[in-house]
């Protein structure tokens, strides 16, 4: 792809893309599209999917382009490359709620540490 070889790509110039997103369950489409829409263009989705390794093959068999949480794309292989997008950059923040004063199974409160604890090395999460 044309692209490949940069390291950072202003969205508006995806425009002619075509684009594989993640399904629209995910908030993450929602953003992307009116991303593009704020760039000046609405994004031509040839295909959507709840799998990011999926969405990793279409992108290697040259189907289209796609745009990825960076904590996914260190887990990309060698047959795609990964360009950051700019101008805008697309933020996408992730919490994790939970009921004030509600019971917590034991499983719950380890999955919450460990979660915590893997998105505080990784600078991901306050």
């Amino acid at each position: 792809h044309p692209l490949a070889k940069r390291t950072e790509v202003d969205l508006a110039e995806l425009s002619s893309e075509s684009f594989i997103l993640f399904n629209k369950d995910f908030a993450l489409n929602d953003r992307i599209i009116s991303s593009c829409n704020d760039a000046g263009f609405h994004p031509h989705v040839i295909s959507e999917s709840s799998q990011w390794s999926f969405i990793e093959e279409m992108v290697a068999s040259k189907l289209g382009i796609s745009l990825l949480p960076e904590s996914i794309c260190r887990h990309l292989h060698d047959h795609v490359c990964a360009v950051k997008v700019v101008n805008p950059s697309i933020n996408w923040h992730l919490a994790i709620i939970w009921g004030k004063n509600q019971y917590l199974s034991y499983a719950a409160k380890e999955w919450l540490h460990f979660t915590k604890e893997h998105f505080s090395k990784t600078a991901l999460l306050d």
